[in-house]
Formats: structure tokens, sequence, C-alpha cells
């Protein structure tokens, strides 16, 4: 039974705040009110429909989990942090945990990709496996979360930590098989040939909190896509999916769109996020960028329970994103506009959140990729936005 159909909508209001501060008030979690007469202070604004979905998983996140899905470029894969934790994704997650807490919930990472495509100088976190052994190299080539899998060899072993209770191991199907074990447990053997979907999970419960390693062993060449680790939250609380890849275009994601569809319905999400267009601008007219946008959102809102959709524009003033592209930034600025408007999905702009002056101390050597103080404040910006009022 899918969220739409197993609760009764919330009347919920939310508001897109104009602005940010870099030193914002102590997280609260907001309620509403009603005024002297009685009336609600808490009155419907054009927000409250484009993010009803994520707003009412939020209110029932004691007995649902809520879900975001984060796509989009280097932005959000976190290219110019100095760790995977302090991206601004993972930073809003931690936000919104402390506004809409979850008894007994700590909540995990979510879900991670078997390799990251951010890459030195910026970001040196790339492969975040604490150990491999034999052929293990990354690939693109799989419509997962992101087209960020690794592919192992026959006889290849490699290692991931993670802390949680749960673990759900993603893996393409039809490649071969693989046996994993979670740290000194059985290994279970999975034959990938088995599955006719685009792509498989294999769940691990029941853990103990703490730390824990899984260790996946290819019997033959095999593809892994990624982990969601989770620490309570499996079925409770707030959980990301980074569905992210550096150097991504709107096309990235439309060029298998029936594959990467399949992999967000797996996610169950309540919010898709998607911050796209920098790299599309370098070969790709507004008009092109503007069709390869539109059929990744279409394809989103076909979705048999389709999430709430925020797009968010990333062309800040002051960064090196204006020179060599194929139009006029503000050309594509509009694009998102629009079909923010067309479709009926919420719309931000990170522009409202980095400082026209002094941007450049928030952003890493590049001029682009925002350091760990331009991750801190993009976060601080993206939570007001995500937050019911």
């Amino acid at each position: 039974m899918t969220r739409t159909t197993r609760l009764v909508a919330v009347a919920v209001a939310l508001a897109l705040l104009t602005g940010c501060t870099a030193n914002p008030t102590t997280p609260s979690e907001p309620t509403g009110g009603a005024s002297a007469d009685g009336t609600s202070s808490a009155l419907p604004t054009r927000a409250s429909s484009e993010l009803a979905d994520w707003a009412t998983a939020l209110d029932d996140r004691d007995d649902y989990s809520a879900r975001w899905v984060a796509v989009g470029d280097s932005i959000s894969e976190g290219m110019g942090a100095s760790t995977v934790d302090s991206r601004w994704i993972d930073l809003t997650l931690d936000g919104l945990r402390e506004r809409y807490p979850t008894d007994d919930v700590p909540g995990g990472v979510g879900y991670r990709p078997a390799a990251f495509a951010v890459a030195p100088p910026a970001s040196t976190w790339a492969r975040w496996a604490s150990s491999s052994e034999g052929s293990v190299s990354a690939s693109s080539r799989t419509a997962d979360l992101g087209y960020r899998s690794v592919t192992l060899g026959a006889g290849a072993t490699t290692t991931y930590p993670f802390t949680g209770t749960d673990l759900d191991l993603w893996w393409s199907s039809g490649r071969g098989t693989f046996s994993y074990t979670v740290d000194d447990g059985d290994a279970v053997e999975v034959d990938t040939r088995d599955s006719m979907a685009t792509s498989g999970i294999s769940s691990v419960t029941g853990l103990d909190a703490g730390a824990h390693t899984v260790t996946i062993h290819a019997e033959t060449p095999v593809d892994i896509e990624g982990l969601t680790a989770f620490d309570g939250d499996r079925d409770r609380g707030i959980t990301l999916f980074d569905s992210s890849r550096s150097g991504a275009t709107a096309r990235t994601f439309t060029a298998d769109l029936p594959g990467y569809l399949d992999s967000i319905a797996a996610t169950k999400p309540d919010l898709v996020t998607i911050t796209l267009g920098a790299n599309d601008a370098f070969s790709r007219t507004p008009d092109q960028f503007e069709d390869d946008y539109r059929t990744l959102i279409d394809g989103l809102q076909s979705l048999d329970d389709p999430p709430s959709v925020m797009l968010m524009g990333e062309f800040v003033p002051g960064t090196n994103l204006t020179e060599g592209l194929a139009g006029d930034a503000s050309e594509y600025d509009a694009v998102v506009q629009r079909l923010a408007d067309e479709t009926g999905s919420a719309y931000i702009d990170l522009a409202d959140a980095l400082p026209a002056d002094g941007v450049a101390s928030l952003l890493s050597a590049d001029g682009v990729h925002p350091n760990d103080a331009g991750q801190r404040v993009i976060a601080d910006y993206v939570l007001d936005q995500l937050s019911v009022r």
C-alpha cells in the first residue's frame, strides 16, 4: 500500500523563505497554531500544494519513514566538501532530524553509492571502501542512483564500514554471483541472474546498534550499486538517498529513463530535489536543456506514487559558472523556474543562500564548488525550505 493511499491528507502549511543566515536559530519542530479569533495561523501557501507529500511524510514520520532523494551534479554530490559527512545534503538531513525528531530513532546515513564521482583536489573521498583485493573499478554503465556502481571481477573482494541496525545492499541483476558477510557472520550467496528487475536489494536486519562492516566477494564479475545504512530508520524517521553524480547533466538521468526510474521507485520517495543545469549549460542550448529536464520531471511524476519535487537553481553570481556556456546563464535559470511553474514543482535558488558579496570565501579553490563553510550555508537555507511551517 502506498503512502498516498494509506494516509489521510494532513493540513499543513509550508513557506519557502527568501534568504538565509549562516547562523540560524536553534532548530525546533515548527507547529501550527490559532489566532485569538480561533482561525488558523498556518495559512496555506503555494508551497503547501507543491510539497504536500513531503509535508505529510514529515508529519507521519513516527509510523512511516519520510524519504528524500537528492538528484543532482557535483553541487549535490559534495565536491568541495572536505568529508562526505560535511556535504550540504548530509548536513540538511541532520538538521531535519533535529527539527523533526523520532523517538528512539537516531537515523543512519542512508543510501550512498559504491563509489563517489567526486575528484581531488576538491574532494578526496571518492572511494570509501575500507579495503579491496583484486579487480575493483568504478563504473557508470548502470542506471542506479547516480550511475556510480563498482564492478568486481571474479575473485575480487571489497569491504565497506557502516553504522546502524540494518543494511540494504544494492546490486545489478543479470551479471553473476557473489556472497556477502556482515562482521563475522555467515556468508550469504546471491545469484543476480535470478532477478528479472533492473536492480536488486539484499537486506540485513536486526543488527546491534553500532559499527559494522560488510564484505563482498565476487565469484564471477558483478556490479555493486551502493549501500543504504539504517539506524532505526528503516520504517520510521527521515532517510536520505544520494542520487547525484559529479559532472551529471539532465541527460545523464534520462539516457536510460526506465532503468533510472526503477531505481528511484525502489526508494519509495516522498521528496525528490533536483540540482542540475551547470554542466548542461556547457553542452546543451537552453531549449535542449529544457527538453531534457522536462523529461526527467515528467518521469518522476509518472511514478505510481509520485513524490513532491523541488527544483534548485544553481547559477550563483560570483562563481565561475558564467563563461563558456552554450547560452546565457540567466536563460538556464529561467528554464528551471518555468519548469517549476509548469510542472507544479517547488523552486528555490541557491543564489538566495550564497551572498553576492563575499561568496568567494564560501567556495573551494576552483571558484565553483562550496567549501565546508559554503556547504553549511546551503544546508541551513535548504533546511528552512523543507521545514513545515
